[in-house]
């Protein structure tokens, strides 16, 4: 099978699949671009079964040294190679996943910002719209992203079995979140007092929100709450999966949480804290040892 045919139906498979126009264009790029690089190389169109770990090891390198390629895009297309193959081998087109034979880069995370449980509620008051309000208050107590935020039913919310169904998450993957008693009482509120009749819970008479107002919105009350600007949805579930950390919550169960695929995603919310750690070490011997 020709690379080039190939890559279009892959991509086709995965935009039916529901995965989401941005992992998708991603997957385009990377793939035509490894594409192109062969096919002028060898000068000649390229056969998905020709490439040999090898080959894509040297484009990696070629990418990096010559492109400039951070950590991060070199992972990234390290992945795209990898579920391309996948796709390949179980077509036939291949034997192997010549992608799962290179060891996967590291990348190099930044720590995330987020916020205090006090510095949330000093937000969460400052909030003057009612549905913005209830939506921070999800966006925070249930670790929920943006678009699954704006994308949540009154019918996903089970209150009799406290279970809030996340339905088409990202990568099309759906996840149950038990519900806050907080966040609880605050959406039951919402459904009582709201004047629309909307099958979402975050909307208002004029549709649902959009995630600009919501972030606009959240910056303003940040401001008021004396947290500075640098305030959006997406440091609410920096916190939520922070906060749970901090707490004890283990890593495993806050990464079904949030719906991470990959453990090494969840641990980048495990924040230095060097008080905790001199408490840690203090512990050794009771703080009485001598020598």
């Amino acid at each position: 099978m020709l690379m080039k045919n190939a890559i279009e139906q892959y991509l086709n498979h995965i935009e039916s699949s529901g995965l989401s126009k941005h992992t998708t264009n991603s997957y385009r790029k990377i793939l035509t671009l490894l594409s192109k690089h062969f096919t002028e190389a060898r000068n000649a169109p390229i056969y998905v079964d020709e490439l040999k770990p090898i080959d894509i090891e040297e484009y990696l390198n070629h990418i990096r040294k010559e492109k400039h390629y951070s950590t991060s895009s070199l992972y990234n297309t390290l992945t795209a190679v990898r579920c391309f193959y996948d796709y390949c081998v179980k077509k036939g087109w291949c034997k192997d996943n010549i992608g799962r034979q290179i060891k996967q880069v590291r990348r190099k995370f930044k720590e995330r910002v987020y916020l205090t449980e006090d510095e949330v509620k000093r937000l969460l008051d400052c909030i003057e719209h009612p549905v913005i309000k209830a939506a921070a208050y999800a966006l925070y107590y249930a670790g929920l992203r943006m678009g699954e935020c704006k994308s949540l039913k009154v019918t996903d919310i089970d209150f009799d079995n406290n279970i809030i169904h996340v339905v088409g998450g990202k990568g099309a993957k759906s996840r149950k979140i038990p519900i806050n008693a907080v966040l609880k009482e605050e959406l039951q509120n919402l459904l009582k007092v709201r004047s629309q009749n909307s099958e979402y819970i975050f909307s208002t008479i004029s549709g649902r929100l959009s995630a600009t107002y919501i972030n606009r919105t959240l910056k303003a009350a940040a401001i008021k709450a004396g947290l500075g600007d640098n305030i959006s949805a997406h440091i609410l579930r920096h916190s939520f999966a922070s906060n749970l950390l901090k707490n004890g919550v283990d890593i495993v169960r806050v990464q079904r949480l949030l719906g991470h695929a990959f453990i090494e995603t969840t641990a980048i919310y495990l924040h230095t804290n060097m008080e905790g750690l001199q408490n840690a070490v203090d512990a050794l011997g009771g703080g009485n040892s001598e020598g």
